[in-house]
Formats: structure tokens, C-alpha cells, sequence
């Protein structure tokens, strides 16, 4: 195989496991240690960067599931801004 191939391979692949992992909703998710919240489409894959970034995530609780993105952004916004920790680098309009 040659390097370009290669690259044309990794690229399919990724895109594929993108394409599989990702469930068809969105998902606010609380951790209680952390008084984090917090929203993604690959809750598995999320919790599992927040493990290695030295987040405590055994109890994670889902706070709901969302058909858009719109309706799952508002509603962590609004926990960010009732206190609970988390970024929300998306603007609500």
C-alpha cells in the first residue's frame, strides 16, 4: 500500500467509527464529584476523556436526552447558569 492508501484508509475508518459511535440523540449528563454538566452525542467516549483528564465519573447521572442540538444547549446553558460547572462555547440564539 502506498502512503497516500494509507491516509485514504484512515480517513474511511474514521469516519466510519464516527458514524457508529454516535447515537442519534444528545445527551446532558451530570457528574456529581465534579458538580459538572455536561452534553454529547458519544456519552461513552465523553466520560471516558473526563476519566482521563482526572475527573471522577463513576456516578454520572443522565439529566436527559435530546432529538437536537438547539433543545440540548439551552438546557446545559441554563444549568451553567443556575451554578453547576461546564462550558458551553456554543451560543444560543
Amino acid at each position: 500500500m502506498t502512503k497516500e492508501e494509507i491516509k485514504a484508509k484512515n480517513k474511511r475508518w474514521k469516519a466510519h467509527y464516527k458514524r457508529t459511535k454516535t447515537n442519534s440523540f444528545y445527551t446532558l449528563y451530570y457528574l456529581p464529584e465534579e458538580h459538572y454538566v455536561g452534553m454529547s452525542q458519544q456519552p461513552k467516549i465523553r466520560l471516558q476523556n473526563h476519566k482521563s483528564a482526572g475527573k471522577h465519573v463513576l456516578d454520572y447521572e443522565v439529566i436527559g436526552t435530546f432529538k437536537n442540538k438547539r433543545e440540548c444547549l439551552t438546557a446545559e446553558h441554563y444549568m451553567h447558569s443556575i451554578g453547576y460547572n461546564g462550558t458551553n462555547p456554543a451560543k444560543i440564539k
